[in-house]
């Protein structure tokens, strides 16, 4: 999934039902491809950590096997049906979400749409919750968090003030990274672009990921 000129765009879904080991297979073949295809100066992997300590090493393995590449840990802030809301919203309200037309050899169209339109009542929920996560990484969470101690980095007092952020503040500034401020500035336009420095990456993922 991507953004360009304020609208969304699914690019490509790879699905399937597939055992532990081939599913960091497939993971680690999809970033290759991707990376190539995109630049991997663009390319970032989410990847979403279940509960439990099994859902820890998983992600913990998953990190591994992707080294070199941008990858980030979430972890789940509501059930399934709350994480789709965003993504909803932007297809039923604002209307500009497209996808890729697929191919013969590769049809994840219909599969997808599929389970769009049978969400949440369908047998299938996981490309939904792919997707929603892809898009809520994209455009921001709007779900507020608290205030937090960070390990090496003392006590975050504030957060973003950009409404489609949730990142903390810097220490210097009401906003996360100036083009945060920048968005502000431009009437807080969601869809507009966002690239972080690596102190407010940094910043970020030990604030999300503390204990």
């Amino acid at each position: 999934m991507g953004i360009s000129g304020g609208n969304v765009f699914v690019l490509h879904v790879c699905r399937g039902q597939w055992s532990v080991s081939d599913v960091y297979i497939k993971m680690q073949s999809c970033a290759l491809v991707d990376a190539m295809r995109y630049g991997l100066e663009r390319y970032e992997v989410k990847i979403e950590r279940e509960q439990g300590s099994g859902g820890k090493e998983s992600a913990e393995n998953a990190v591994k096997m992707l080294a070199g590449y941008r990858v980030e840990v979430i972890q789940p802030w509501t059930n399934k049906e709350g994480r789709a809301t965003p993504l909803a919203n932007r297809i039923n309200i604002v209307g500009d979400v497209y996808y890729v037309e697929d191919t013969p050899s590769d049809p994840w169209n219909d599969p997808w749409l599929d389970e769009l339109r049978k969400f949440p009542s369908g047998k299938y929920k996981d490309q939904v919750d792919a997707s929603s996560g892809a898009y809520t990484s994209l455009c921001g969470t709007l779900v507020p968090r608290k205030p937090a101690l960070i390990s090496g980095l003392g006590k975050v007092d504030r957060m973003c003030k950009s409404p489609s952020c949730d990142r903390p503040a810097a220490s210097d500034s009401d906003y996360c990274y100036a083009c945060c401020e920048m968005t502000a500035a431009f009437n807080n336009d969601p869809t507009m672009p966002v690239d972080h420095s690596t102190d407010c990456n940094l910043r970020a993922h030990k604030y999300f990921n503390r204990r």
